[in-house]
């Protein structure tokens, strides 16, 4: 991917932190965007603190990784939280109807085979608001003197995942009709990193009208590291585009699905197929996290899809759009705390 502006973001995001304050910042924001960013912050310590849970710490892991402080071997074993149940197949065909189109006649990008299904820019189906606010949502890309390093790290990631029988591997063939074995990690690594660090190093803006405790008035992308960013990414979808969870109640409806790399919480009834299935949705959308930050800080109206999609969140722009400003929002919420890490 060309690198076509010369400037360099800051690498250091964390600045100011010790090495202890620096990882549990990043175990505690895990841990609120997986448990909630309701929670107190007393509440997501406790959370964090409790040896059975652990998604926090492979977090951790993942993030110590992608920086060079622990080998490939010592995270191979990490577990995977993606029961069966999780799984519906009508979801799985969803996607896959979504991919067609968005590399068919939606598409706007000129990468080849399966590459042309998520790198898009966003919003996807929006061509007037999108060309009104390309630059908005869709920064450059940007230099930086670590890339080597980390495409290196996130594609021997890939190639473990790819080859083994991972989530990766098992839910590639759920959503894809090419083979995992011509899937080029070396692109998409380079995809990956490229694109994260224009985001995270783009100190993109974003303003609301609503202003509370957490959702903010004021969003500029600025305080996180990549690393941090990809760490969430690789917990929540092992990096693999198209990843979903069908969040499935008690009494075996689909209220929510978690889309993409980031797992973005969409309401089911977001969803084209909601309407001919009873158990998807309940006819109320709205209230998840893409209807919050699409109406509170993308344009969209509030429990409608004016602009944003859900087929933005199987974008990789648009998993990095949404995940890049909520994991903003949860820095803003717990850095006032660091003393107390």
């Amino acid at each position: 991917m060309l690198i076509n502006v010369i400037k360099k973001p800051e690498e250091e995001n964390f600045k100011g932190l010790t090495k202890t304050q620096e990882e549990k910042l990043v175990r505690y924001a895990y841990t609120a965007y997986n448990k909630g960013y309701n929670y107190t912050f007393e509440q997501i310590k406790g959370f964090a603190d409790n040896p059975s849970y652990i998604a926090d710490d492979n977090v951790l892991a993942f993030y110590k990784y992608l920086n060079g402080e622990v080998t490939l071997d010592s995270i191979k074993t990490r577990s995977e939280d993606r029961a069966e149940d999780k799984y519906d197949s009508r979801v799985a065909d969803y996607i896959k109807e979504i991919y067609s189109k968005l590399s068919g006649s939606l598409s706007n990008q000129n990468s080849d085979g399966i590459f042309n299904k998520f790198d898009d820019e966003v919003p996807v189906k929006a061509n007037e608001y999108r060309t009104d606010h390309k630059n908005d949502f869709n920064p450059p890309l940007i230099p930086f003197s670590n890339r080597t390093f980390l495409v290196t790290r996130v594609k021997d990631l890939l190639d473990y995942y790819k080859t083994s029988p991972t989530f990766f591997k098992t839910h590639f063939a759920k959503v894809f009709t090419e083979s995992v074995d011509t899937f080029d990690t070396q692109k998409y690594s380079e995809m990956l990193v490229d694109l994260s660090y224009a985001y995270i190093g783009s100190n993109l803006s974003f303003t609301s009208s609503i202003d509370n405790s957490f959702f903010r008035s004021s969003v500029i992308i600025k305080d996180i590291p990549v690393e941090m960013v990809l760490a969430f990414f690789v917990q929540e979808s092992r990096l693999l585009p198209g990843s979903f969870r069908a969040e499935i109640s008690s009494n075996k409806n689909i209220y929510a699905v978690s889309f993409g790399l980031a797992h973005t919480l969409i309401d089911a009834d977001f969803l084209e197929i909601a309407a001919a299935h009873d158990d998807i949705g309940n006819n109320d959308a709205g209230g998840r996290n893409f209807d919050i930050i699409s109406s509170r800080y993308l344009g969209n109206t509030a429990k409608q899809k004016t602009y944003f999609s859900d087929y933005d969140l199987l974008t990789v722009r648009g998993s990095l759009l949404y995940s890049s400003i909520f994991m903003q929002l949860l820095y803003q919420k717990l850095i006032t705390y660091k003393d107390s890490f």
